[in-house]
């Protein structure tokens, strides 16, 4: 009889089990101990991150609780080609400044839509801090601020916006640079300067009229027509002159405002520097500009503060509405892209002069003939 003999199977036996324990525990053992330095490693550099990201938020409300309770304010050095913008901010104590951080300092400029200027500087952090700014483009800017600080390595920035707001004025420059005027233009200038004043000296008679201008405080009501009121809605006067008082031809120059675009804002500064140009070309005229129709200036120079002051105040947005009433020759100052929208609204029996801007990277225009009419074209390149 054949017996078989019984399978032995280790782990189905106290010392298999227990064999196995301590093989499974020795294993782990060495693998904890394996492991341990990374483990403790990586434990470490968590709590450091953690540490970093709390200091980082404690700072930040610290500075932006002392941005609050700050105050801004401006002082202005004004020259004749740009204005010295210092602005000084000043924390009621001192802020905290992070190692291996970069401050910047950011003021957004708006002048109209389409007028608006970005300035960024590095700062450090102190108790007070003087900022400076050269600007040389006119206008009354609404000025907003912002303090941004940005780690060395790029991973990450924090902006916190500064509640004051600042409105500036930048006067108009003094463009020193002299425009590229014909001299056939300011030649035609003064010849219609002479010819006026040969013919008024001729007409002249006690209370003679001789033209209409708009009403201003302080003219005589007596002399208001309201018969152009009634017509153009708004005041008009007399302008008479006495047998005792000194003629001086005024000559009216009128800049047509530009389509309200960021380019329109650049014709417009150029139109501008431009009437600057003309005044300065003829020191014994008087000059009356004016600019849409809200915007007048008598005895215009260009050069004076009080008249650059005012001068800031124009944009592409200034009310357009152009008045047609012209019983004495105008000098228009206008972009090439203008011409149609003024030269059906002239009339055509005054021999006005027209003066037409163009960039100097575009080709000249072709001379402008407008056929029966005694206007007087000329263009000038900026």
């Amino acid at each position: 009889m054949n017996h078989n003999s019984a399978i032995y199977h280790p782990l189905r036996s106290l010392h298999g089990l227990i064999f196995l324990f301590i093989a499974i525990t020795l294993f782990t053992v060495a693998l904890i101990l394996e492991l341990l330095p990374l483990l403790l490693w990586g434990s470490f550099m968590m709590a450091l991150i953690i540490s970093i990201i709390v200091l980082v938020l404690i700072i930040y409300f610290y500075t932006a609780h002392l941005i609050h309770s700050s105050s801004l304010t401006h002082t202005l050095s004004m020259q004749d080609q740009e204005t010295q913008v210092t602005l000084i901010l000043d924390f009621p104590s001192r802020p905290l400044p992070l190692f291996l951080f970069i401050y910047e300092w950011e003021s957004r400029w708006a002048a109209s839509p389409h007028k608006q200027y970005l300035y960024t500087t590095d700062i450090k952090l102190r108790k007070k801090i003087y900022l400076h700014t050269l600007h040389s483009h006119r206008g009354v800017y609404e000025v907003t601020f912002l303090l941004r600080f940005t780690d060395i390595f790029g991973l990450f920035t924090i902006e916190i916006p500064v509640p004051h707001k600042q409105t500036i004025l930048i006067p108009a420059p003094i463009v020193h640079a002299k425009m590229d005027i014909p001299p056939s233009a300011l030649h035609a200038l003064h010849n219609l300067h002479h010819s006026e004043q040969k013919h008024q000296s001729h007409n002249k008679i006690a209370n003679q009229f001789y033209d209409f201008k708009r009403y201003t405080i302080g003219d005589d009501i007596r002399s208001l027509d309201w018969r152009l009121f009634a017509r153009f809605n708004e005041l008009f006067i007399k302008n008479r002159e006495t047998q005792h008082s000194t003629i001086r031809m005024i000559h009216s120059m009128e800049i047509i405002l530009p389509d309200p675009s960021i380019l329109g804002e650049i014709q417009l500064d150029a139109l501008i520097s431009l009437s600057q140009e003309i005044a300065r070309s003829l020191p014994e005229h008087a000059l009356e500009l004016s600019i849409g129709d809200s915007f007048h200036l008598n005895k215009y120079r260009g050069d004076t503060l009080e008249q650059r002051q005012k001068l800031a105040y124009i944009t592409t947005h200034t009310s357009r509405k152009f008045q047609a009433i012209k019983k004495a020759p105008y000098v228009f100052l206008l972009h090439y892209t203008q011409i149609s929208s003024i030269i059906g609204l002239l009339d055509i029996y005054c021999p006005h002069i027209l003066i037409i801007l163009y960039e100097k990277s575009q080709y000249r225009p072709t001379s402008l003939t407008i056929q029966h009419t005694p206007f007087e074209v000329y263009f000038v390149s900026y």
